[in-house]
């Protein structure tokens, strides 16, 4: 067992106690929120599209909610970007958290409160995910003897 799966079991176990001190109401409040970040991470019946590079310098990170418009000759994203319809895309209907363009999540998601605050949420999560990953990669390469001593 990794020790990521070693915290997602303390995880959980954790989540498990406090629920079972929670009012019903509560419960009830908990419950929403998890359906509504199930409906977020699914994406619901949307694909989520990114524009494959045509050269050095033309990529986009992000994966966005898209819809071709053939009279157009175009492929609208809900962040008001574009690209020409014939373009090559990836396309997913899962795509991680991470990769998703804000901006089109938002539009997609409107004016409902427990959505943006639950973006906003896996906002933060990403972030403290990243500076994770940047101590994890500087302790791997101490203990493989990769950096400079500075004694």
């Amino acid at each position: 067992m990794t020790n990521d799966d070693l915290a997602h079991q303390a995880l959980l176990r954790d989540i498990g106690r406090r629920l079972q001190l929670t009012s019903h109401g509560e419960a009830c409040l908990v419950d929403r929120g998890l359906v509504a970040i199930e409906r977020i991470r699914c994406g619901g019946d949307r694909r989520w599209e990114r524009r494959v590079p045509t050269g050095p310098g033309d990529h986009d990170t992000s994966f966005h909610l898209a819809t071709p418009r053939a009279s157009a000759g175009i492929v609208a994203t809900l962040c008001n970007g574009s690209w020409p319809l014939g373009d090559a895309v990836e396309t997913t209907a899962n795509v991680p958290i991470a990769d998703r363009c804000r901006a089109c999540w938002r539009a997609a998601v409107g004016d409902n409160p427990l959505a943006l605050a639950l973006i906003d949420l896996a906002d933060e999560l990403a972030v403290e995910d990243r500076g994770r990953a940047e101590l994890r990669e500087a302790a791997r390469a101490e203990m493989l003897g990769e950096t400079e001593c500075s004694c």
